[in-house]
């Protein structure tokens, strides 16, 4: 037959109460010091965007130059 379950001391709370304050202290800081060191991958998929409309561009511009090359050359 089980029993029932023992409440917790004063000490047992004031350590589980630390514990849980340290672990939460910690997570905030690491939330706060961790882009530096973990770069967010959606700002580097935006600059990989970014870089590819810049090549696309460049490449339109290219092939209207050479589309209006030709059409001087006519």
């Amino acid at each position: 037959m089980h029993s029932l379950p023992t409440r917790l001391t004063a000490a047992q709370k004031s350590k589980i109460t630390l514990s849980l304050f340290a672990t939460v202290a910690l997570f905030a800081v690491f939330t706060v010091a961790a882009p530096p060191f973990l770069p967010c991958p959606a700002f580097d998929e935006t600059k990989r965007r970014a870089m590819f409309e810049e090549r696309l561009k460049a490449e339109k511009l290219t092939e209207n130059s050479n589309i209006f090359g030709r059409m001087q050359n006519i």
